[in-house]
């Protein structure tokens, strides 16, 4: 028998190989991603923190603001202070451009 033939033979006689990791080998972790808190320059109530901090995250601002105002109140006031030194460290967002130059008509 020619190679090709042996190997068209055995891949009928067996079963498909699963390639799944076997005992406690993990998947590959993904690589982490890059977080700067910045303090938001349009999402803000008083300095920007958690406005920033949820565009980061992707979660809503305003669910932020209430668990804020929640630890605020169990920790006696240290979450009011990490709140602090956040607005005092974190840069803001830079400026976005909002009304450039326009092109003028033509008609």
């Amino acid at each position: 028998m020619t190679e090709n033939a042996l190997n068209d033979h055995a891949a009928t006689d067996h079963a498909p190989i699963d390639h799944a990791p076997i005992g406690n080998a993990l998947p590959p972790a993904p690589a982490p991603s890059h977080f700067t808190l910045r303090r938001s320059r349009t999402d803000r109530m008083l300095g920007g923190v958690c406005g920033g901090l949820a565009a980061g995250l992707g979660a809503d601002p305003a669910l932020l603001r209430v668990l804020l105002v929640a630890l605020t109140l169990l920790t006696g006031g240290a979450a009011a202070i990490v709140y602090l030194a956040a607005w005092v460290l974190a840069p803001q967002d830079p400026e976005v451009a909002v009304g450039g130059p326009v092109a003028p008509l033509r008609g």
